[in-house]
């Protein structure tokens, strides 16, 4: 919870100890109290200097002492408490980003599968009905058929990306530069507007 160490002491003296438990991503959070029967005021400011939390003068008593690691062991357990909120806050974030980047593929998946569900249902009821279909109008269909298809996987695609960076996330793997093809994210991205653009703007394109 705490360490108490004297300044002066053979081998590796109370400085260099504190270093070295500062550098220590095991052990850096661990205050540290330095003891030295030297007064002098650069001394202590040197301790400082070195992650020392507090500096205690010799002579010192016991009352003392132990107000001095009661006061830093509160601080420490605030500091934690503090910590904590801000990863529940950051966690809380983090959460709503996902919930919100997966519900978009979702979405257009599901307008997607509503409008390939209509078109198989027309092109039936067509058959049953004897009803003659032109080859415009059976291309029309396939077409409609197509694009749905490939709307709902690129969905999937696009939630198997966000899932997999996510658990990368987790695991803190070093990031990965991938080959990212423009077009099909400009795609996603009309295949996402579709709904509301239907009927009211003929979109072309020219990717090059």
């Amino acid at each position: 919870n705490l360490i108490l160490s004297d300044v002066m002491m053979p081998i590796k003296d109370g400085y260099q100890i504190c270093r070295e438990l500062k550098e220590n991503s095991l052990t850096k959070h661990i205050p540290i109290v330095l003891i030295s029967a030297k007064a002098d005021l650069s001394m202590k400011i040197e301790g400082l200097e070195y992650g020392a939390d507090d500096y205690l003068t010799k002579p010192f008593s016991c009352e003392e002492l132990r107000a001095r690691i009661k006061s830093l062991l509160n601080q420490r357990g605030l500091e934690t408490q503090l910590i904590h909120s801000e990863k529940m806050a950051a966690l809380g974030l983090l959460v709503a980003g996902m919930a919100h980047e997966i519900n978009n593929p979702i979405s257009f998946s599901k307008v997607s599968l509503e409008n390939l569900h209509n078109t198989l249902t027309e092109q039936d009821r067509l058959l049953k009905e004897g009803a003659a279909l032109d080859s415009a109008e059976m291309k029309q269909l396939e077409a409609k058929i197509d694009r749905a298809f490939s709307i709902i996987k690129t969905g999937l695609d696009r939630t198997e990306a966000i899932v997999s960076d996510l658990k990368a996330f987790v695991r803190k793997d070093d990031a990965q530069f991938r080959p990212t093809d423009l077009h099909t994210g400009l795609d996603s991205t009309l295949n996402l507007m579709t709904p509301e653009l239907k009927d009211r703007i003929t979109i072309t394109k020219e990717y090059g």
